[in-house]
Formats: C-alpha cells, sequence, structure tokens
C-alpha cells in the first residue's frame, strides 16, 4: 500500500447502497474544521457501515490531485471505519464533540529530486504515479516532507536523498496552503 489516511471524523452525509459516497470532516483546531469527501465500499454482512451523524475513526487510502486533498473528488477510499461511541451532552454527536486531531499519513515514493530546503525543518518531495480506483484514472502525486535533520534518526536521510531513494514517510499529514505535506516521525 503505498498511501494510508488516518482521522477521527464526524460524518456528515450518506448516501449509496453497494458504495457509500460522503463527506465527513476532522477536527485541525479548536475551531477549524477540514471537510473531505470520500468512498466506502458496504460488504456482505455490513460489517463496514458508516452511518450519518457519527464519530470515527477512519482509515484508509488517500489520493492527492494537484498536490491537494480535494472535497469535490472521492479522495480517500476507506478501507476501515471504527465507531467510537462517544459519550455527548446530546442524543446525537455534533461536529464540536470532535476531538482536535493530528491527520495520520503514511505514503511510499522515490524521491522528486536531490534538492533539499537549507530552511529549518529540511524537506523533500516524493513523486510517485498513482492510480484512483474510484475514478480509474492514473495521476502523478506529489507530496512535501518535513523532516528535523539535527535529530540522529535522520542522520541519513540527505545521502538517501541525493540518491533519489524510494523512501517510505509517515507522520502528521499537514494541509497546506498550495499542497499536502507530511510532518515525518518516521523516515526509512
Amino acid at each position: 500500500m503505498t498511501s494510508v489516511f488516518a482521522a477521527v471524523s464526524f460524518i456528515e452525509t450518506v448516501q449509496g447502497n453497494t458504495s457509500l459516497s460522503e463527506i465527513a470532516m476532522y477536527k485541525h483546531e479548536y475551531d477549524e474544521f477540514v471537510y473531505y469527501k470520500f468512498k466506502a465500499f458496504v460488504s456482505v454482512d455490513n460489517q463496514h457501515m458508516i452511518n450519518k451523524i457519527e464519530i470515527m475513526l477512519l482509515i484508509g487510502r488517500f489520493v492527492l490531485e494537484n498536490s491537494k486533498l480535494n472535497v469535490s473528488n472521492n479522495d480517500v477510499t476507506i478501507l476501515q471505519a471504527i465507531n467510537l461511541d462517544l459519550k455527548t451532552i446530546e442524543n446525537e454527536p455534533t461536529v464540536y464533540d470532535l476531538p482536535v486531531t493530528l491527520l495520520f499519513g503514511y505514503y511510499l515514493a522515490p524521491c522528486k529530486s536531490s534538492e533539499i530546503s537549507k530552511d529549518k525543518p529540511l524537506h523533500f518531495t516524493l513523486k510517485r504515479r498513482g492510480y484512483n480506483s474510484i475514478t480509474s484514472n492514473y495521476l502523478m502525486i506529489e507530496i512535501d516532507c518535513a523532516f528535523d535533520a539535527g535529530t540522529a534518526r535522520h542522520a541519513g536521510i540527505p545521502t538517501a536523498i541525493e540518491n533519489k531513494a524510494i523512501l517510505s514517510v509517515c507522520g502528521e499529514l499537514y494541509k497546506g496552503n498550495n499542497m499536502m505535506h507530511i510532518i515525518a516521525s518516521d523516515i526509512e
């Protein structure tokens, strides 16, 4: 698997029978919500049923178009949906019951170039051709990865980047102004 997405999310809308097309959101900061559209497939025994107005942990694959998660497309294909059954003041949860959540991302791809920004933190770009199983299209997907070069854990990363190695990066998936970023906690 080349990309993984995980977020505690509020399910806003649900539509469909065999495949569910939905809009969800996660809480990035106290009063800042990020919306995204995702698709989930219903299993024969309905184990992965996702209902409207629930708070769930959603785990799936993500596809970036123009280096952004785009609300108008089904950018996240859900592999696992776990109902958190949070206790709330009201009978049904609201978006304000969502905890502030870091969006987790994992990405595996070759380095786009050997250029490393000299800014703190250091960063590089991974680029690969990806297949969006929902739209049946191939896309060139780029994601910027930032890391702390001051730690011993990341000492060999600049050499690997210069050699255009294939890297797996995991950490906080951050929605920047122009593109998605992974603030790396682990790079291999």
